[in-house]
């Protein structure tokens, strides 16, 4: 099924909406083939070279990619692999479980930065009481690192149509 655009009532894409698509395609090219040299990245994205180098020399300057060892070919430019800054880089992981919650920071490669845990309270509103400072002061602690993102894993079963919990033993 296709969907009709309102000819009435739209918005124009700007080329700053192209640059952070591409900027993101980037970054996900660098962290699923790492390390990947800047024509690998032109090949994987259809991207012309000159925009492909642009991209990734923000991305060094803002510290989101680096730079490492130099490759061999037989002729031609060596290229200059590029990996992602993983000091850069956190994920957020809580584990809720009926005794004791655990959460965790770790980097893009799934490496453990810091871990704790806290009993679990016999009330949400304690437990959000208690979760939320040491979430934030773990986040604090490490303010060098950009989130990517929290996952929450709960035990329980969810109904696939509503997409909702409807059985937890918590």
């Amino acid at each position: 099924m296709m969907r009709k655009i309102d000819l009435t009532n739209f918005q124009v894409a700007t080329s700053e909406t192209a640059r952070a698509i591409n900027r993101r395609i980037m970054l996900n090219l660098i962290r699923r083939h790492q390390p990947i040299s800047r024509a690998g990245l032109a090949r994987h994205s259809g991207l012309q070279p000159s925009t492909v180098s642009l991209i990734t020399e923000q991305l060094i300057k803002e510290n989101w990619v680096r730079e490492g060892a130099i490759g061999h070919v037989p002729r031609g430019r060596r290229p200059r692999f590029l990996h992602l800054n993983k000091e850069r880089i956190g994920i957020i992981g809580i584990n809720i479980r009926p005794a004791v919650t655990t959460f965790a920071l770790a980097d893009v490669d799934a490496n453990f930065l810091a871990q704790e845990s806290l009993p679990q309270p016999q009330n949400t509103e304690q437990f959000i009481a208690k979760l939320t400072p040491r979430l934030l002061n773990l986040i604090q602690t490490h303010r060098e690192i950009c989130y990517e993102g929290i996952g929450v894993s709960l035990p329980g079963r969810i109904d696939l149509t509503s997409q909702k919990l409807i059985f937890a033993p918590i």
